[in-house]
């Protein structure tokens, strides 16, 4: 009912490619008191094999929670390792996947919560003592956008970037920038989108450092649209490659996008299709 944490795994019978067998382990079953409950957004994996995920609702505070699954095959145990409402200025209700950075933290975003109530950015580090949780920026419903869904990606620098859902200058979302500053963060907004639903999942990094991502529901037909953009010395571009028009090339993609070593551009939409099911795109140079 409040979801699983499941590995699979390839049966150790001497197989090779097709004719393996996998067996599903399943590692914690949600919703036993404070553990947690629908786990939405995935999972990221540490270079030891443990594997780190969000769940929307649950934990001390009924607010959602961090959670960590250690060990290894069908010996994993599942602890929360934060949960999310301890004060009035804290994100709740997380709903993407973490994203960890190569010193061990681990970083996310809530959609819900913050000092202002419009969400937040939050950072969760590592010590002997256990993980402590910081707030990094709380929007505010203005220029900087509301209701950040979708998680972060990181680039080499340590900065990190984001959308909104609502919000910024044009009402529709925004993409954000947060940079390490001193001791603690500089937020940009690096592009307001018009309409209603930006990006909704995460975005996605090119080798050359390019940006890209899908809007729920931006558009010139509201039904969402892919975008890019691109890093020059006078700031970012913004390029708009695709805007859905419903019908059987799909509407209103939620998910985020995956790219290829040839520039082409795959992701889902959650409507439209020859039976209104969704459909998987592609987008070519």
């Amino acid at each position: 009912m409040f979801g699983t944490a499941f590995a699979l795994g390839k049966v150790p019978n001497g197989c090779s490619g097709s004719q393996c067998t996998w067996h599903e382990t399943v590692v914690h079953t949600f919703g036993n008191g404070t553990d947690g409950g629908e786990p939405i957004g995935g999972v990221v994996f540490d270079t030891a094999g443990n594997f780190y995920g969000t769940t929307l609702l649950g934990g001390d505070y009924a607010n959602g929670t961090v959670y960590e699954v250690t060990g290894s095959g069908q010996n994993r145990t599942e602890s929360v390792i934060y949960s999310f409402g301890g004060s009035t200025t804290d994100a709740i209700n997380p709903v993407a996947a973490l994203t960890l950075d190569s010193a061990g933290n681990l970083y996310g975003t809530a959609p819900g919560g913050g000092a202002y109530g419009y969400g937040a950015v939050f950072k969760l580090s590592h010590s002997a003592s256990g993980w402590t949780e910081t707030v990094l920026y709380s929007f505010q419903g203005l220029n900087d956008g509301q209701n950040p869904v979708g998680g972060l990606v990181l680039d080499k620098a340590g900065n990190l970037y984001g959308g909104t859902f609502l919000g910024g200058s044009n009402g529709g979302g925004t993409v954000y920038e947060l940079s390490p500053s001193g001791a603690g963060w500089m937020f940009t907004t690096i592009y307001s989108f018009s309409g209603f639903g930006g990006p909704y999942n995460k975005l996605v990094f090119d080798a050359n450092g390019n940006l890209y991502g899908a809007t729920n529901s931006d558009g010139p037909e509201s039904l969402g649209s892919v975008f890019k953009l691109t890093n020059g010395t006078s700031g970012w571009t913004f390029s708009d490659l695709y805007d859905f028009v419903g019908g059987n090339s799909g509407r209103t993609p939620y998910d985020g996008l995956a790219l290829d070593s040839k520039g082409n551009i795959f992701g889902t939409a959650n409507e439209g299709g020859t039976s209104n099911a969704g459909v998987i795109f592609e987008i070519t140079p």
